[in-house]
């Protein structure tokens, strides 16, 4: 029978000892900030009015009670021709690129403490479309609102750049 012999370099006389260096060597170099990381209550709060205003215009019934429900506050709504052409082009989204089928939230970014932009994958039969939304919170100089209070939607649009997905 043969003895198998450790090499020279190993100075460890147990291996169990020596896989619980490595496994806390690894823990070690792990990003505290995976562990630790909470979701942001604004963007969990501004995403669910985006999510629900891309399901509502899902439907060609729902496109003009989901614009004018997002467009609360808004100063987007006050461009009313704007508003009207997009409100238009979103009804020819059915047409274009068939039936709604899901949303896909894409990675959402917060600038500062006041302005977040969110994009989403908004999925049909044919061809995917990105959307965009941009809030802003606006508060006076000498306020301090709590984390879902004053954002209003700054801007809004959607196109078929799904490169962009990337570059972001």
């Amino acid at each position: 029978m043969h003895t198998i012999r450790r090499p020279s370099c190993c100075k460890f006389n147990r291996p169990w000892f020596a896989m619980i260096i490595g496994l806390a060597a690894c823990w070690a170099n792990y990003p505290q900030t995976a562990l630790a990381q909470q979701p942001d209550p604004v963007i969990e709060f501004l995403n669910t009015k985006a999510v629900d205003f891309l399901g509502g215009i899902g439907s060609e019934s729902g496109v003009d009670k989901s614009f004018e429900v997002l467009l609360t506050s808004s100063p987007l709504q006050n461009d009313q021709e704007k508003m009207q052409m997009m409100i238009a082009r979103t009804k020819e989204l059915r047409t274009k690129y068939g039936e709604f089928r899901k949303v896909t939230p894409l990675p959402a970014r917060r600038v500062g403490d006041n302005l977040v932009l969110l994009k989403y994958l908004y999925e049909c039969e044919r061809y995917p479309v990105v959307w965009y939304f941009t809030y802003y919170r606006v508060f006076k100089a000498n306020e301090t609102p709590r984390d879902t209070e004053n954002w209003v939607l700054v801007a809004l649009r959607f196109d078929t750049d799904l490169e962009s997905i990337a570059r972001d």
